[in-house]
């Protein structure tokens, strides 16, 4: 074998090599939206929307400012007597009604998106008895790892969404809200669209902490 073939089978071989570690990844080193679980794709478990009760585990009491529950395992909250609340989907709404509350409240939530860097945004509603509709931004992200039970060591996979941030939208206000690059854009309704138009301002909100 000449030294020219030999250096361009050698070629060939390392390209081969580089073309198969990087395999499921995009240009960036993330992987692709389609090779991706579906809570990361669709914010659903099983098929099913992410439970609002389990939304509600973060919203926290409003006289506190922020959640104190900031992590919850959604596979080991499928099928348990705990979120087995009926839940009701109106368009891109889901919602349940909170059990030992009186008056009857409820909570849900509208799934804003993913962004770039993994981070979902979620606008968590809480409806109080009364007139109050208390919303919330949420930002969250998803990691996976295993649990253990004791003393037999059984493994199970958990699925563990994880709150990284959040902003109050105020009550009642019903402002715009998108998702645009690396940033959230909060956009309120002028006075003349909603009585409650002041009950939030405009922000713009970087949830990885970081302005590009």
């Amino acid at each position: 074998m000449t030294n020219r073939l030999y250096f361009a089978v050698l070629w060939i071989a390392l390209i081969a090599i580089v073309s198969c570690g990087s395999a499921g990844k995009s240009p960036t080193g993330r992987r692709p939206v389609e090779s991706l679980p579906e809570w990361e794709t669709n914010f659903t478990f099983n098929g099913k929307p992410i439970h609002p009760a389990i939304i509600h585990q973060f919203e926290g009491w409003l006289s506190d400012g922020g959640p104190i529950v900031v992590a919850v395992d959604v596979a080991a909250a499928e099928g348990t007597n705990q979120y087995e609340i009926p839940v009701d989907v109106y368009q891109e709404f889901i919602s349940c009604s909170l059990p030992n509350t009186d008056p009857e409240e409820s909570n849900g939530y509208r799934w804003v998106g993913r962004m770039a860097d993994g981070t979902h945004v979620v606008r968590g509603t809480l409806i109080t008895g009364g007139t109050g509709k208390f919303e919330t931004l949420f930002f969250f992200r998803f990691s996976v790892d295993d649990g253990y039970a004791v003393p037999d060591q059984a493994r199970r996979q958990r699925v563990i969404l994880n709150v990284t941030g959040w902003h109050s939208l105020g009550d009642r206000a019903d402002p715009k809200v998108s998702i645009v690059d690396d940033h959230v854009d909060v956009i309120p309704q002028s006075a003349s669209e909603n009585h409650f138009a002041g009950n939030t301002t405009a922000a713009t909100l970087y949830p990885s902490g970081k302005k590009h």
